[in-house]
Protein backbone atom coordinates (compact mmCIF):
# COMPACT_ATOMS: atom_id res chain seq x y z
CA UNK A 1 0.00 0.00 0.00
CA UNK A 2 1.49 3.27 -0.70
CA UNK A 3 2.13 5.96 2.31
CA UNK A 4 -0.94 8.10 3.28
CA UNK A 5 -0.94 11.04 1.07
CA UNK A 6 0.68 14.41 2.66
CA UNK A 7 -1.52 16.39 5.46
CA UNK A 8 -2.43 20.06 3.98
CA UNK A 9 -0.19 21.70 6.69
CA UNK A 10 3.27 20.58 4.42
CA UNK A 11 6.29 21.58 6.42
CA UNK A 12 9.70 21.30 4.63
CA UNK A 13 11.64 18.04 6.17
CA UNK A 14 14.83 19.22 7.39
CA UNK A 15 12.78 22.13 9.74
CA UNK A 16 10.51 18.93 11.11
CA UNK A 17 14.00 16.93 11.55
CA UNK A 18 15.66 20.41 13.34
CA UNK A 19 12.55 20.77 15.22
CA UNK A 20 12.83 17.24 16.38
CA UNK A 21 16.23 17.03 17.87
CA UNK A 22 15.54 20.46 19.60
CA UNK A 23 12.82 19.19 21.40
CA UNK A 24 14.63 16.16 22.22
CA UNK A 25 17.66 17.56 22.98
CA UNK A 26 16.49 20.27 25.50
CA UNK A 27 14.43 18.45 27.39
CA UNK A 28 16.75 15.83 28.58
CA UNK A 29 20.03 18.05 28.59
CA UNK A 30 19.69 18.33 32.63
CA UNK A 31 20.50 14.75 32.60
CA UNK A 32 24.39 15.36 31.80
CA UNK A 33 24.48 16.42 35.24
CA UNK A 34 23.23 13.34 36.53
CA UNK A 35 25.25 10.03 38.33
CA UNK A 36 24.41 6.96 38.58
CA UNK A 37 21.34 5.77 40.53
CA UNK A 38 19.51 2.50 41.16
CA UNK A 39 20.64 -0.38 39.05
CA UNK A 40 23.32 2.01 37.00
CA UNK A 41 25.21 1.29 40.19
CA UNK A 42 25.38 -2.78 39.55
CA UNK A 43 25.20 -2.56 35.58
CA UNK A 44 28.16 -0.11 35.30
CA UNK A 45 30.11 0.96 38.45
CA UNK A 46 30.55 -2.31 39.50
CA UNK A 47 30.61 -4.68 36.58
CA UNK A 48 34.23 -5.48 36.02
CA UNK A 49 33.34 -6.77 32.42
CA UNK A 50 33.38 -3.30 31.44
CA UNK A 51 36.72 -2.44 33.02
CA UNK A 52 39.00 -4.05 29.22
CA UNK A 53 37.90 -3.77 25.69
CA UNK A 54 40.18 -7.17 25.28
CA UNK A 55 37.22 -8.63 26.70
CA UNK A 56 34.14 -7.34 24.82
CA UNK A 57 34.07 -10.67 22.60
CA UNK A 58 33.11 -12.27 26.17
CA UNK A 59 29.96 -9.41 26.56
CA UNK A 60 28.13 -11.48 24.07
CA UNK A 61 28.05 -14.89 26.26
CA UNK A 62 27.13 -13.15 29.57
CA UNK A 63 24.62 -12.35 31.20
CA UNK A 64 23.37 -8.81 31.88
CA UNK A 65 23.38 -9.48 35.77
CA UNK A 66 26.55 -10.49 35.71
CA UNK A 67 28.09 -11.68 39.01
CA UNK A 68 24.67 -10.96 40.80
CA UNK A 69 23.48 -15.13 40.31
CA UNK A 70 20.85 -16.66 38.76
CA UNK A 71 18.43 -14.71 40.56
CA UNK A 72 16.86 -11.99 37.81
CA UNK A 73 19.57 -12.61 34.96
CA UNK A 74 18.85 -10.96 32.03
CA UNK A 75 20.32 -11.50 28.50
CA UNK A 76 21.38 -8.05 26.65
CA UNK A 77 24.44 -8.12 25.15
CA UNK A 78 23.83 -5.23 22.96
CA UNK A 79 23.50 -3.38 25.77
CA UNK A 80 26.23 -4.19 27.53
CA UNK A 81 28.59 -4.12 24.65
CA UNK A 82 27.53 0.03 24.47
CA UNK A 83 28.52 0.83 28.20
CA UNK A 84 32.09 -1.30 27.53
CA UNK A 85 32.71 0.89 24.34
CA UNK A 86 30.85 4.06 26.77
CA UNK A 87 33.39 3.12 29.74
CA UNK A 88 36.31 2.89 27.38
CA UNK A 89 35.41 6.63 25.63
CA UNK A 90 34.45 8.21 28.44
CA UNK A 91 36.52 6.78 31.55
CA UNK A 92 33.52 5.74 33.29
CA UNK A 93 32.45 9.46 34.22
CA UNK A 94 28.99 9.68 34.55
CA UNK A 95 28.10 12.24 31.89
CA UNK A 96 29.84 10.45 29.24
CA UNK A 97 27.12 7.70 29.78
CA UNK A 98 24.08 10.24 30.15
CA UNK A 99 25.37 11.65 26.93
CA UNK A 100 24.86 8.69 24.89
CA UNK A 101 21.58 8.19 26.05
CA UNK A 102 20.15 11.67 25.26
CA UNK A 103 21.73 11.19 21.60
CA UNK A 104 20.69 7.75 21.20
CA UNK A 105 16.98 9.35 22.33
CA UNK A 106 17.20 11.74 19.80
CA UNK A 107 17.96 9.46 17.09
CA UNK A 108 15.28 7.36 18.21
CA UNK A 109 12.42 10.92 18.26
CA UNK A 110 14.09 11.46 14.25
CA UNK A 111 13.38 7.68 13.71
CA UNK A 112 9.82 8.02 14.41
CA UNK A 113 9.72 11.09 12.38
CA UNK A 114 10.84 9.40 9.82
CA UNK A 115 8.50 6.48 9.81
CA UNK A 116 5.75 8.43 10.42
CA UNK A 117 6.36 10.39 7.73
CA UNK A 118 6.91 7.18 5.75
CA UNK A 119 3.32 6.12 6.92
CA UNK A 120 1.26 9.05 6.37
CA UNK A 121 3.18 11.97 4.03
CA UNK A 122 5.38 15.07 5.16
CA UNK A 123 2.52 17.27 7.09
CA UNK A 124 1.51 18.90 10.25
CA UNK A 125 0.76 14.91 11.59
CA UNK A 126 4.08 13.14 12.03
CA UNK A 127 5.82 15.97 13.38
CA UNK A 128 3.12 16.13 16.40
CA UNK A 129 3.45 12.45 16.81
CA UNK A 130 7.23 12.47 17.20
CA UNK A 131 7.85 15.30 19.27
CA UNK A 132 4.95 14.06 21.59
CA UNK A 133 7.28 11.39 22.00
CA UNK A 134 9.94 13.50 22.37
CA UNK A 135 8.90 15.09 25.59
CA UNK A 136 6.56 12.80 26.61
CA UNK A 137 7.32 12.41 30.71
CA UNK A 138 6.92 8.82 29.88
CA UNK A 139 10.21 8.57 28.60
CA UNK A 140 11.78 10.16 31.18
CA UNK A 141 13.03 7.22 33.32
CA UNK A 142 14.55 5.51 30.18
CA UNK A 143 16.79 8.52 28.98
CA UNK A 144 17.54 10.01 32.58
CA UNK A 145 18.39 6.24 34.17
CA UNK A 146 21.80 5.08 32.12
CA UNK A 147 20.15 1.35 32.43
CA UNK A 148 17.63 2.78 30.14
CA UNK A 149 19.31 2.39 27.68
CA UNK A 150 18.13 -1.09 26.94
CA UNK A 151 14.89 0.52 26.29
CA UNK A 152 16.23 3.73 23.92
CA UNK A 153 18.96 0.74 21.88
CA UNK A 154 15.51 -1.70 21.25
CA UNK A 155 13.29 1.08 20.30
CA UNK A 156 15.85 2.47 18.18
CA UNK A 157 16.46 -0.50 16.20
CA UNK A 158 12.54 -1.66 15.89
CA UNK A 159 11.76 1.47 14.78
CA UNK A 160 14.57 1.59 12.09
CA UNK A 161 13.43 -2.12 11.26
CA UNK A 162 10.02 -1.12 10.35
CA UNK A 163 11.00 1.74 8.41
CA UNK A 164 13.08 0.19 6.19
CA UNK A 165 10.38 -2.75 6.18
CA UNK A 166 7.60 0.29 4.86
CA UNK A 167 9.48 0.59 1.78
CA UNK A 168 8.18 -0.21 -1.74
CA UNK A 169 9.49 -3.28 -2.35
CA UNK A 170 10.63 -2.45 -6.51
CA UNK A 171 11.81 -6.27 -7.40
CA UNK A 172 12.41 -9.10 -5.53
CA UNK A 173 15.89 -8.81 -5.19
CA UNK A 174 15.20 -5.66 -3.64
CA UNK A 175 12.31 -6.60 -1.17
CA UNK A 176 14.85 -9.04 -0.40
CA UNK A 177 17.61 -7.06 0.40
CA UNK A 178 15.12 -4.64 2.47
CA UNK A 179 13.88 -7.96 5.00
CA UNK A 180 16.95 -8.51 5.10
CA UNK A 181 18.02 -5.41 6.55
CA UNK A 182 15.12 -5.03 8.96
CA UNK A 183 15.48 -8.70 10.04
CA UNK A 184 18.83 -7.57 11.05
CA UNK A 185 17.96 -4.52 13.17
CA UNK A 186 15.13 -7.24 14.63
CA UNK A 187 17.60 -9.26 16.24
CA UNK A 188 19.86 -6.56 17.66
CA UNK A 189 16.27 -5.10 19.16
CA UNK A 190 16.61 -8.18 20.89
CA UNK A 191 19.96 -8.27 21.83
CA UNK A 192 19.26 -4.79 23.44
CA UNK A 193 16.19 -5.88 25.31
CA UNK A 194 13.64 -8.71 25.12
CA UNK A 195 10.42 -7.18 24.89
CA UNK A 196 11.39 -6.73 21.12
CA UNK A 197 10.16 -9.93 20.58
CA UNK A 198 6.82 -8.21 20.03
CA UNK A 199 8.43 -6.84 16.68
CA UNK A 200 6.60 -9.24 14.50
CA UNK A 201 3.53 -8.52 15.78
CA UNK A 202 4.23 -4.64 14.86
CA UNK A 203 4.52 -5.76 11.73
CA UNK A 204 1.23 -7.50 11.34
CA UNK A 205 -0.66 -4.74 13.03
CA UNK A 206 0.90 -2.37 10.77
CA UNK A 207 0.18 -4.27 8.01
CA UNK A 208 -3.41 -4.43 9.43
CA UNK A 209 -3.67 -0.80 9.41
CA UNK A 210 -1.84 0.11 6.64
CA UNK A 211 -1.88 -2.30 4.34
CA UNK A 212 1.37 -4.60 3.11
CA UNK A 213 4.63 -2.89 2.28
CA UNK A 214 4.42 -1.64 -1.67
CA UNK A 215 4.77 -4.28 -3.82
CA UNK A 216 4.84 -7.19 -1.43
CA UNK A 217 2.59 -10.03 -2.07
CA UNK A 218 0.91 -11.92 0.62
CA UNK A 219 2.60 -15.39 0.07
CA UNK A 220 5.89 -13.44 0.21
CA UNK A 221 4.60 -11.45 3.44
CA UNK A 222 4.17 -15.02 5.18
CA UNK A 223 7.39 -16.46 4.44
CA UNK A 224 8.56 -12.86 5.72
CA UNK A 225 6.89 -13.08 9.40
CA UNK A 226 7.95 -17.25 9.54
CA UNK A 227 11.56 -16.28 9.23
CA UNK A 228 11.10 -13.01 11.81
CA UNK A 229 9.49 -16.45 14.63
CA UNK A 230 12.69 -18.59 13.86
CA UNK A 231 14.67 -15.33 14.26
CA UNK A 232 13.10 -14.90 17.84
CA UNK A 233 13.46 -18.60 18.67
CA UNK A 234 17.31 -18.35 17.83
CA UNK A 235 17.39 -15.62 20.23
CA UNK A 236 15.29 -17.98 22.34
CA UNK A 237 18.35 -21.12 22.31
CA UNK A 238 21.19 -18.11 22.29
CA UNK A 239 19.43 -17.07 25.58
CA UNK A 240 18.70 -20.33 27.42
CA UNK A 241 22.69 -21.42 26.78
CA UNK A 242 24.40 -18.15 28.03
CA UNK A 243 21.91 -18.01 31.28
CA UNK A 244 21.29 -22.05 31.74
CA UNK A 245 17.72 -21.63 31.04
CA UNK A 246 15.26 -20.49 29.10
CA UNK A 247 12.63 -18.67 32.10
CA UNK A 248 14.12 -19.12 35.45
CA UNK A 249 11.63 -20.07 37.45
CA UNK A 250 11.08 -18.10 40.60
CA UNK A 251 12.90 -15.56 39.15
CA UNK A 252 10.97 -12.87 41.33
CA UNK A 253 10.45 -14.29 44.81
CA UNK A 254 7.18 -14.79 46.28
CA UNK A 255 8.44 -12.56 49.00
CA UNK A 256 8.69 -9.93 46.72
CA UNK A 257 5.60 -11.35 44.56
CA UNK A 258 2.51 -9.72 45.55
CA UNK A 259 0.83 -12.02 43.03
CA UNK A 260 2.49 -15.16 43.98
CA UNK A 261 -0.43 -16.63 46.22
CA UNK A 262 -3.35 -15.07 44.97
CA UNK A 263 -6.04 -17.25 42.32
CA UNK A 264 -6.15 -16.66 38.94
CA UNK A 265 -9.14 -14.53 38.74
CA UNK A 266 -7.85 -11.79 40.77
CA UNK A 267 -4.60 -11.75 38.83
CA UNK A 268 -6.81 -11.71 35.62
CA UNK A 269 -9.14 -8.44 37.01
CA UNK A 270 -5.53 -7.05 38.70
CA UNK A 271 -3.74 -7.16 34.79
CA UNK A 272 -7.02 -5.49 33.57
CA UNK A 273 -7.06 -2.42 35.92
CA UNK A 274 -2.72 -2.00 35.51
CA UNK A 275 -3.47 -2.17 31.76
CA UNK A 276 -6.46 0.54 32.25
CA UNK A 277 -3.72 2.23 35.27
CA UNK A 278 -1.07 2.40 32.25
CA UNK A 279 -2.99 3.81 29.26
CA UNK A 280 -4.21 7.13 31.58
CA UNK A 281 -0.38 7.36 32.04
CA UNK A 282 -0.22 8.12 28.83
CA UNK A 283 -3.34 10.52 28.61
CA UNK A 284 -2.63 11.87 31.81
CA UNK A 285 1.27 11.32 33.22
CA UNK A 286 0.14 13.70 36.57
CA UNK A 287 1.71 11.32 39.15
CA UNK A 288 4.80 9.20 37.92
CA UNK A 289 7.13 7.22 40.18
CA UNK A 290 10.78 5.57 39.27
CA UNK A 291 9.45 1.68 40.36
CA UNK A 292 6.98 0.03 38.27
CA UNK A 293 8.13 -3.43 39.74
CA UNK A 294 6.28 -6.19 41.15
CA UNK A 295 6.04 -5.07 44.55
CA UNK A 296 4.28 -1.78 43.92
CA UNK A 297 1.23 -3.73 42.24
CA UNK A 298 -1.31 -3.81 44.79
CA UNK A 299 -4.02 -6.65 43.95
CA UNK A 300 -7.52 -5.55 43.20
CA UNK A 301 -10.04 -7.34 45.52
CA UNK A 302 -12.28 -8.83 42.81
CA UNK A 303 -14.26 -8.64 39.64
CA UNK A 304 -16.48 -6.34 42.08
CA UNK A 305 -13.47 -4.03 42.57
CA UNK A 306 -14.24 -0.52 41.24
CA UNK A 307 -10.72 -0.78 39.35
CA UNK A 308 -11.34 -4.34 38.10
CA UNK A 309 -14.96 -2.70 36.92
CA UNK A 310 -12.90 0.01 35.51
CA UNK A 311 -9.89 -1.84 33.41
CA UNK A 312 -12.80 -4.38 32.00
CA UNK A 313 -14.37 -1.46 30.79
CA UNK A 314 -11.43 0.40 28.99
CA UNK A 315 -10.37 -3.21 27.46
CA UNK A 316 -14.03 -3.24 25.91
CA UNK A 317 -14.24 -0.19 24.90
CA UNK A 318 -11.10 -0.29 22.85
CA UNK A 319 -11.82 -4.08 21.55
CA UNK A 320 -15.16 -2.80 20.31
CA UNK A 321 -13.66 0.41 18.93
CA UNK A 322 -11.09 -1.85 17.46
Amino acid sequence: MAPHPASPLKLPPVFSFLVIALLSLGSYVNTLGNGFVFDDRVVIQENQNLRSLSGLAGLWVTPYWSGEGRSNRLYRPVTILSFALNYAAGGGAPWTFHLVNLLLHTLVCMTLMALLTRLFGWGFLPLAGAALFCVHPLLSEAVAGVVGRAEILSALFILSALLLDRFPAGSSRRRNAVFAGSAVLFFLAILAKENALAYPGLVLLTDQLMGRPEGTQRRLRVTELVILVAIAGVYLLLRARVLGVLMEPGAIPPIDNPLAHVPATRRVVTALFLTCRYLGLFVFPAKLSADYSAPQIVPVNGVSDPGAVLGVAVIATLAFLG
